[in-house]
């Protein structure tokens, strides 16, 4: 039994329980018809209880191997550097142009080498733009940042 997964499951299911009991103390407002400011961190608290209970059942013997090798912390430095970059796009372009080059960049650098159909990385790079979008800016009436950049040339992508 690989005692380090077990371990690890166990403790990323306490986190999740702590996490659950914590919100708790998150004030509730009186309009009992919408959800609250609760729901998010309960149903991420139960998520993280639920992998950590699967990772914890899930722990084979196996030939210990470090995390990463050399090719993987290239690649974990990539990743970091076009969060960075996301970052500054989001306050420089806004989300609608950040996110799909963003998403496009993070396909090809977790996909490691492997060949990859760069019309359908393109297309889900879009798609997952727009989804956010909706489900963010419509839907949850949250705002997305819209660009410095663009607001000083006046021009407003959000609709």
């Amino acid at each position: 039994m690989k005692s380090k997964d077990r371990i690890g499951g166990i403790v990323l299911a306490a986190i999740g329980l702590i996490a659950f009991i914590m919100s708790s103390g998150i004030k509730q407002g009186v309009n009992l018809s919408e959800p609250g400011p609760r729901l998010f961190p309960r149903i991420a608290a139960v998520g993280i209880m639920i992998c950590g209970i699967i990772i914890a059942l899930q722990a084979k013997p196996e030939e210990e191997k470090p995390y990463l090798d050399k090719d993987g912390w290239k690649r974990l430095l990539i990743a970091m550097l076009a969060m960075l970059a996301y970052y500054f796009g989001l306050t420089w372009f806004g989300f609608l142009l950040a996110t799909p080059f963003f998403t496009f960049a993070i396909i090809n650098i977790l996909a490691n080498g492997k060949k990859l159909n760069q019309v359908l990385t393109v297309v889900i790079a879009l798609i997952t733009t727009i989804g956010l979008y909706v489900v963010f800016q419509k839907l949850f009436v949250i705002l997305l940042p819209a660009g410095t950049v663009l607001k000083s040339l006046g021009i407003n992508l959000m609709f």
